[in-house]
């Protein structure tokens, strides 16, 4: 199956919440709250991580987080390339997340494109973050933790 994944409401911006969605036959959306992502910022940074570091982590988790459970069935994922220049970086981490939960491999699905206003991930990322029906998960700073093992 093939997927389109788009962002809504960058990683790094802490004034607001994340969507990531991807919307085909089936649909899910993901949110990672403002105060989540504050709160896992602060941990990272006791830790004596830096944001070039931390942030590409923490958007691959994003991606993992929404893929779980239909990673089986996607073999086609375009990723919004809002990260220009990170595609190998991205892909690897995204790979050590699915070797460290025992999942098969996830960078060879994946590829990198602009994804447009009237993409159907698009429009489920939008609309996700103002009405929280459209949300499949809500995310911890838990969670993300767990997957970038920090």
């Amino acid at each position: 199956m093939r997927v389109e994944v788009d962002q809504s409401g960058k990683i790094e911006q802490t004034n607001q919440d994340t969507v990531l969605a991807f919307s085909n036959h089936i649909k899910r959306a993901i949110l990672i709250p403002r105060g989540e992502k504050r709160k896992l910022i602060k941990i990272l940074r006791e830790r004596g991580m830096n944001g070039k570091i931390f942030y590409p982590r923490i958007f691959c988790s994003a991606p993992f987080l929404l893929f779980q459970p239909y990673l089986l069935e996607l073999d086609d994922i375009v990723i919004d390339d809002e990260y220009t220049g990170k595609t190998r970086l991205i892909k690897n981490l995204l790979n050590n997340i699915a070797y460290r939960q025992n999942k098969p491999p996830i960078a060879p699905k994946i590829s990198f494109d602009h994804i447009g206003k009237k993409s159907p991930a698009h429009i489920l990322a939008w609309e996700a973050r103002k009405d929280s029906k459209l949300v499949s998960e809500k995310i911890e700073a838990r969670q993300i933790l767990l997957l970038i093992g920090e």
